[in-house]
């Protein structure tokens, strides 16, 4: 779908954004809200185990942003469709939810979703683990495309793709792609609401013939390995799965032992305290 941007009233939108990524966003968003450029009808939080930022006992960062500034949250999005109503757009930013055809139904323009990674060349989750461990070129990047009932298939609405250094790690090359999207945000607003915005099927890039869906699970397990792995191959693992909120940390065998490369106390502590960091 295209968005076309010819409404000449505010915008309503909503957000479906979770963990200390969507509060990001939703920072800046809230400041077009204050200048009355668009209406956030509603914020879509997930604050369960499928949020790998989910603590027990403790709300989730974008949902406090969103109560600090009386914002509508909702714990899924089936709770739009009791409302009976309809949105000019959504906006999914650090989204845990699956959204399918009855919620993207409710949106005039559609949702547009923000993929931390370059989208023909990975879809799916954990794409800079993939990315090590398969390519590991010093080359990065992040997209927004349109929504539909497929993984990651919708329509681009912009694609980016910058330098990165040999040699980060997952979680780093993750970071590298909020940096850059954030610092952008704005300007993406300005031309999204300006009707500078474009939207082209992935269809007719060559690599989308080559795609397939990635998923996280299929990166489970081998974060164990052997020591007669050479020590090249051995550091790209490591920093494949040097991202705590995604994966447990490497670990390698000795004489048939697990060990891990760091302690498993330690690593649970330092997973503790990175969550409290991030949802401060």
């Amino acid at each position: 779908m295209n968005p076309k941007t010819g409404l000449k009233h505010k915008w309503s939108i909503v957000v479906f954004s979770s963990g200390p990524v969507g509060k990001r966003f939703l920072e800046i968003l809230l400041k077009f809200h204050k200048k009355n450029r668009l209406n956030i009808e509603a914020v879509v939080v997930r604050e369960d185990s499928k949020n790998p930022f989910y603590i027990e006992g403790k709300r989730d960062a974008t949902a406090l942003l969103a109560q600090k500034h009386g914002l509508s949250v909702m714990p899924t999005p089936d709770e739009l469709l009791k409302e009976s109503k309809k949105y000019d757009i959504g906006l999914s930013l650090g989204n845990f939810h699956i959204l399918r055809r009855e919620h993207i139904g409710l949106f005039k323009m559609g949702i547009i979703n923000f993929h931390a990674a370059p989208i023909l060349q990975y879809r799916g989750s954990a794409a800079p683990a993939f990315h090590i461990l398969e390519k590991d070129t010093p080359q990065w990047g992040y997209a927004y495309h349109m929504i539909d009932e497929k993984i990651d298939e919708g329509d681009i609405i912009k694609n980016v793709i910058y330098d990165i250094p040999a040699g980060l790690s997952s979680k780093e090359i993750d970071a590298s792609a909020i940096e850059h999207a954030v610092s952008g945000f704005s300007k993406f607003l300005d031309d999204l609401l300006n009707g500078k915005i474009k939207a082209t099927s992935q269809s007719k890039f060559q690599e989308f013939q080559k795609l397939r869906s990635r998923k996280r699970g299929e990166l489970y397990g081998r974060e164990i390995t052997d020591v007669e792995i050479n020590d090249e191959n051995l550091t790209r693992l490591l920093r494949a799965y040097d991202w705590p909120e995604i994966f447990k940390h490497p670990a390698i065998k000795v004489n048939g032992r697990l060990v891990r490369t760091v302690p498993e106390n330690t690593y649970q502590e330092m997973l503790r305290i990175f969550r409290k960091f991030k949802d401060a």
